[in-house]
């Protein structure tokens, strides 16, 4: 009996294997951090604040809510970070240029602060300055709305970013991992 062909073994894509032995697997730690972006970018994305409760018990409790939007813009550095090794020329130059951008949005907002700092009366000034420190053209100052414009921007960015990241992952195939049985 001829048992040459019984055997016959198909080879796949063998990046997106994944034992169960917790071992690495880059496709599944892409796929995690897509999945990830995905989840923060699909709720209201805003500005992270302190919310005062009080308890039955007249207890004061405060609770900061997470600013959704710093959670998408993190998560779509993490999922940059774990797909960088996958960059293709495509990728690094556009990449590159939108983080450039964010560079200079934020050279922007700040050069937009001083100038709001400049442009205010002495007694602006001073009244601002009995509660809070003076603005600087290095640091976005908490009680100026200067920061806020520049998450604004810096968001949208990291979404295109994102949208790089997503094409890659379609231009490497990422979409069409096989499963392996053992």
């Amino acid at each position: 009996m001829d048992t040459t062909n019984q055997h016959d073994i198909e080879i796949g894509d063998i990046e997106n294997y994944t034992s169960d032995k917790g071992e690495y697997s880059h496709s599944n730690h892409v796929d995690i951090c897509i999945k990830k972006c995905i989840v923060a970018g699909c709720k209201e994305l805003c500005e992270g604040y302190n919310e005062t409760t009080t308890d039955k018990n007249g207890n004061t409790k405060i609770v900061y809510k997470e600013d959704t939007r710093k959670a998408l813009i993190e998560s779509v550095k993490t999922c940059k970070m774990i797909m960088i090794c996958d960059f293709d020329d495509d990728a690094k130059t556009k990449i590159k240029a939108l983080i450039e951008n964010i560079k200079t949005e934020q050279t922007n907002c700040l050069n937009k602060q001083m100038t709001y700092w400049k442009n205010l009366t002495y007694q602006s000034k001073q009244n601002f300055l009995r509660n809070n420190a003076q603005p600087t053209k290095v640091y976005f100052h908490p009680e100026l709305p200067f920061w806020n414009l520049f998450v604004e921007l810096e968001l949208r960015i990291y979404r295109e970013i994102l949208e790089e990241l997503i094409l890659l992952s379609g231009r490497l195939n990422h979409f069409k991992a096989e499963d392996f049985e053992g």
